[in-house]
């Protein structure tokens, strides 16, 4: 699992919570759990490895999958993509200026 960190917390690909977490509760195959998400076996592979993107209709079938909040796949990914990025660009030195407010 890639953690990085924002505001003090570790940001997680929302496919390592999936992974680690949600879907061994879940009392289905893996073949069975990626048909009932609407899925190839090989997408549900990439995704748990977190080597393909947790895409809005993938947040869409997990919402539909699990019967919860749209907003909690959606904050998870979106806390994710901003986390990577900025965990990347930490260490650069500070190329744009900053504007003051008007």
């Amino acid at each position: 699992m890639n953690n990085y960190r924002t505001s003090g917390l570790d940001s997680v690909h929302p496919a390592a919570l999936l992974g680690e977490i949600v879907l061994p509760e879940v009392s289905k195959s893996k073949v069975d759990t990626a048909k009932s998400l609407g899925i190839s076996r090989a997408q549900r592979y990439l995704l748990l490895e977190e080597q393909a993107p947790v895409t809005a209709a993938v947040v869409l079938r997990l919402c539909r999958f699990f019967r919860n909040g749209l907003e909690l796949w959606l904050n998870l990914r979106s806390i994710y993509h901003l986390a990577v990025p900025n965990a990347e660009l930490a260490d650069e030195p500070a190329t744009i200026a900053s504007r003051p407010a008007t």
